[in-house]
């Protein structure tokens, strides 16, 4: 990894000459006393960087009559007779340029609601635009879609003004995301949408091209994989502009210290994703990204000089957070100090005429290629619901989409384009920096979760028609069936939203269904006419027995069903081999002689044991966690003797500043491995669970697991009725869960944007988007998939997940309430990949859909279908969707297993042509006119996106 080149201590000569004028002209000295002061200052600065004793003896004279003719006011011919004196200096002081960038930092609904985002953005911007007026040098820039989005709809005059300044070159659109977003968390769909949203927006509304606006703009994020710049270039974006570029801090810090401002990294490099791709980057350092100009900082520019060889630097000022801005003593300032003869040019500009500037004399300068993480470890886990939320809504949109795509070739239902952006623009909003990664204030989240019910309505809603149109293809009664409409049993519609085959577990609820079924001898019939056993997890009988008072079904619309409306049943069962987005049909049907394999049960008195074809799990019922976890088909023990595998326990830090951003020094920890109480929920065939309650202060906590029949993994399920409050006294209590495996030499992989990152095992908290995997040296281990927090951490041999932490700042109260977490493991043995912990991400994050398809299906129809698939297990399919620009079908590929590969993409509809584009949708090259299958070439860890048309 470069270092930045620590500048040199500031000599004792240039210290000296400090204390000297300050004696005369203290900091606080303005107007033409402070032109004497800044002026003598950078010449001894100057001086001592070119090491230049004749200079030095120039200064000594301008100190000298300085020190004699100063009688408490200083008029301007004494500053013009100091300036003559050190007018040999001018001429290199004018050879640097330091160009100042006018920015609005402005937070979305950070410790203020939404209201007042959009009312902060107005009243910043109208100031800016009044700048303009005054000051037709003025060059102000600003990012974040979003803002401009805000005044289009709230206050379209100004957005018209704004749209002017914007032709005319004096506002700079530095807007490539919808927001300032978090960049570990969001999944790589995300980020492309952040990018195709807001180059669809400034195009269309600004008349901008993609490389008109060449920078990410990212100053306050909290962190920054390594896989940013091959996704930046593939939009046009060479630059970018960050303020938290990794690290760790000083060992001397306290664990509750500011984690911003101690990057030892370079202020100017090159960073390479590992395709080979490269963005510019400039890192903010210690000036930090707002505030008021400051003639003393213009000495910056020495110490970048020394470290890159460039003697243009970059200052971004403004008034941030909450909008603020430049102000007219910020400008009045530039101006000035561009006139003083013995000083570096100040120049109002623009980020890309930095950029530009510096870009074409960057040979020489460092290369970083690994992650820039991390800041603020609190924040993979701090406020659940909104993480919840997140991954919620980016898996439901795009298995909407896809369903939509399949639904708009198939049938004539249209895709609901708009919708669905709408949707996704909404998503992007809530990814912003201090909301997902949970360091707002309470109104926040209200607002966040309120916008997340929508976000949900339209996934759900396009899903449900989708699979809906796509059933209507069969020809079954819908309506009106006949006396034997269940002749053949009840049909289940099962569409799997991932690009390989998938077997897993599934839940549903199925209304209809012949009055005299005993669900004792009902089985599920797939499609090869196989059976297999079903669960019964609920009926409205079970519901009836507690009443309004006992607990209620999940989801919440059976509330109304089970108390007041007809009979149901909601039951699961494995759908097995389910086709690439695809569907199979399966049938419920009573037969009382079907024998069926399945997981069988053992309750005893200490222990409860669920056993299917693949595993033997031990429940430890007084631990609430599992004793042992034995892989039949490995023949291989994956717990550890003597330890648990999901193991809750809770620590407790230390009270510190900035709760929800920093993980304090852990001062207590506590295993709850006793006085749990268990009971067997579910005793087999179709799936075996064991469900594990206790208290621990005022919380009460229930730990499910589960094992189903088919399947190769054991799920989880944590359910907290959290009380424990933070404080300043009480520290923040945190809930953690713990998976020791039995490895030799572990490794630790974490699923990030684009790829995955292997990272030490420190015990520190760090993101992983779908799942992380610890691995021993012979490549068996454990791989972790989970629905809600992204803070995991390796220890020794354990991979642990941080589930909630109770912080108090900004917001009191963010996990108080009733909280779930679902995690599904799966162990391996050595030929398990990246790719296939990848795909394990995709199934347990993308669950299979049910749908019940109400009368008798057609002889005719097909029973499974796939219609989208490649046939290499390396590659997966995070997106199908319809394309934005043109006609066809969007189909974007991953190469997931970090080796080049040749796969073959099939549809079930005839190919016309095939075109590989950018994440922006534009073409790389002419359509290639195929015959169905399209044959693709992927480098390790290649994102293609390739734009689809079909006869």
């Amino acid at each position: 990894m470069p270092k930045r080149v620590d500048p040199a201590p500031t000599s004792v000569y240039v210290r000296d000459v400090e204390r000297r004028i300050e004696r005369i002209l203290p900091a606080e000295a303005t107007g033409t006393e402070r032109r004497i002061r800044e002026q003598i200052r950078f010449a001894a600065h100057l001086a001592s960087h070119r090491e230049n004793a004749k200079w030095a003896d120039l200064i000594e004279s301008a100190i000298t009559d300085l020190e004699k003719s100063f009688d408490g006011t200083t008029t301007a011919e004494l500053a013009d007779r100091i300036e003559d004196t050190l007018e040999p200096i001018g001429e290199a002081a004018r050879s640097y340029t330091v160009h100042y960038i006018g920015h609005a930092h402005i937070d979305m609904n950070w410790l203020w609601d939404y209201p007042e985002t959009v009312d902060t953005t107005y009243r910043a911007f109208d100031t800016m635009l009044d700048l303009m007026d005054e000051f037709p040098s003025f060059r102000f820039s600003q990012s974040q879609a979003s803002t401009y989005a805000m005044m289009k709809e709230h206050a379209p005059d100004l957005y018209e003004r704004i749209k002017e300044r914007i032709d005319a070159g004096t506002w700079e659109v530095t807007a490539n995301t919808w927001v300032e977003a978090d960049k570990n968390m969001p999944t790589e769909e995300s980020h492309v949408r952040h990018l195709l949203y807001t180059n669809d927006f400034i195009r269309e509304e600004f008349d901008l091209a993609s490389d008109d606006v060449r920078v990410d703009f990212e100053p306050d994020t909290f962190g920054h994989p390594q896989t940013i710049p091959k996704l930046l270039t593939e939009a046009d974006v060479d630059y970018y502009y960050l303020g938290r570029s990794g690290g760790e801090p000083p060992a001397e810090l306290p664990p509750d210290a500011y984690q911003g401002v101690y990057e030892n990294f370079p202020e100017l490099f090159w960073w390479e994703s590992s395709d080979g791709s490269r963005v510019l980057v400039f890192n903010t350092g210690d000036l930090w990204y707002n505030g008021h100009v400051d003639p003393s900082n213009v000495t910056n520019v020495l110490d970048f000089e020394d470290e890159s060889g460039l003697q243009d630097y970059l200052v971004t000022y403004g008034v941030g957070n909450h909008g603020g801005g430049p102000t007219r003593e910020d400008i009045r300032t530039i101006l000035e100090m561009n006139e003083w003869p013995i000083f570096p040019e100040t120049t109002p500009a623009t980020l890309h005429e930095f950029f530009e500037t510096v870009e074409a004399e960057s040979e020489g300068l460092p290369t970083v290629t690994e992650e820039l993480n991390f800041f603020f470890r609190g924040c993979y886990s701090s406020q659940n619901l909104v993480k919840r939320a997140n991954r919620r809504a980016e898996n439901r949109l795009a298995t909407a989409e896809a369903a939509a795509v399949i639904a708009d070739q198939e049938t004539d239902s249209e895709y609901p384009a708009e919708r669905l952006e709408e949707a996704w623009r909404t998503t992007l909003f809530h990814q912003f920096h201090d909301i997902l990664p949970g360091a707002g204030i309470h109104e926040t989240y209200d607002h966040a979760l309120g916008e997340h019910q929508e976000v949900e309505t339209t996934g759900s809603m396009v899903l449900g028609r989708s699979l809906e149109d796509i059933a209507t293809g069969f020809d079954f009664y819908q309506e009106d069936a006949p006396a034997d409409a269940y002749e053949d049993g009840v049909p289940l519609f099962v569409f799997n939203p991932t690009g390989h085959r998938e077997t897993s577990r599934v839940e549903t609820v199925v209304f209809d269904y012949p009055d005299e079924w005993d669900f004792e001898n009902v089985v599920i019939r797939d499609a090869d006419g196989n059976d297999h056993p079903i669960q019964v997890t609920l009926t409205r009988n079970d519901v009836e027995e507690g009443g309004l008072a006992g607990v209620l079904p999940e989801p919440s619309r059976l509330t109304h069903d089970a108390v007041f409306g007809p009979d149901f049943v909601k039951l699961a069962f494995t759908a097995r081999d389910v086709p690439a987005f695809g569907y199979e049909i399966y049938w419920l049907h009573e037969d009382p002689t079907a024998t069926t394999d399945g997981v069988s049960v053992t309750d005893a008195e200490d222990v409860a044991i669920l056993e299917n074809d693949r595993y033997r799990v031990e429940v430890d019922v007084s631990a609430g966690s599992v004793r042992s976890l034995y892989d039949t088909e490995l023949g291989r023990e994956f717990v550890p003797e003597n330890e648990h595998f999901g193991l809750l326990s809770v620590e407790t830090e230390a009270p510190h500043g900035m709760s929800a951003w920093i993980r304090g020094q852990v001062i207590e920890t506590e295993a709850l491995n006793s006085g749990w109480k268990a009971q067997v929920i579910e005793d087999g065939p179709g799936e075996g669970a064991v469900r594990c309650t206790r208290s621990y202060g005022d919380t009460d906590l229930s730990v499910t697991i589960r094992l189903a029949a088919g399947t190769h993994t054991v799920d989880w399920t944590v359910d907290a009725d959290w009380r424990e409050f933070g404080g300043d006294e009480a520290g923040v209590p945190v809930l953690k869960a713990g998976f020791p495996t039995a490895v030799d030499e572990p490794t630790f992989t974490y699923d990030v944007p684009f790829g995955s990152e292997e990272r030490e095992a420190t015990g520190l908290d760090v993101p992983a988007v779908r799942w992380a995997d610890v691995s021993g040296n012979d490549g068996a281990g454990v791989v972790v998939s989970n629905d809600t927090t992204y803070g995991h951490a390796g220890d020794g041999n354990e991979l642990s997940l941080t589930l909630l932490r109770g912080s108090y700042y900004p917001d009191p109260v963010p996990e108080v309430g009733e909280r779930r977490f679902q995690f599904s493991i799966r162990t391996h043995g050595e030929d398990f990949s990246t790719a296939d912990a990848t795909r394990h991400g995709f199934a347990f994050h993308r669950s299979l859909e049910v749908t019940q398809l109400i009368g008798s299906i057609d002889d005719d129809a097909r029973r499974e279908k796939e219609y989208v698939a490649v046939e290499s297990n390396c590659v997966s399919i995070p997106s199908i969707k319809a394309a934005e620009r043109e006609d066809g079908v969007i189909v974007r590929l991953e190469e997931t297993g970090g080796m080049a590969c040749e796969t073959t993409l099939r549809t079930a509809w005839p190919v016309e042509s095939a075109t590989e584009t950018d994440v922006l949708e534009r073409p790389v090259d002419d359509p290639e006119t195929v015959a169905d299958d399209v044959k693709v070439s992927l480098e390790p860890n290649e994102v293609k996106t390739l734009l689809l048309t079909f006869e």
